[in-house]
């Protein structure tokens, strides 16, 4: 997630029993190695469409969004991230 812009990538690198139809599979494995790859390199490089490509064959349902709320309470430490975002809440 890109908190700023509010700007994130969502992926399912894991399902069992979720839809009719659709086979159960766990790649949570291989998708987190395509996440550290793109964090070891140049950021400038690490974009969500090169992210996204890059999971095309290891994960389901892969889609950018941009969302409205903090989704984490990084804003504590980084309060400039967080410009019009609703608060992150801890919720049960």
């Amino acid at each position: 997630m890109d908190c700023a812009s509010g700007n994130a990538l969502s992926f399912r690198s894991a399902e069992t029993n979720m839809t009719p139809g659709r086979t159960s599979f766990d790649r949570t494995d291989l998708a987190m190695e395509v996440i550290a790859l793109h964090e070891s390199g140049a950021r400038v490089f690490a974009t969500f469409d090169r992210i996204a490509e890059d999971l095309k064959r290891i994960a389901r349902d892969i889609e950018q969004v941009t969302v409205a709320a903090e989704s984490c309470a990084c804003a504590a430490l980084y309060p400039e991230s967080r410009i019009d975002k609703i608060p992150f809440a801890l919720s049960e």
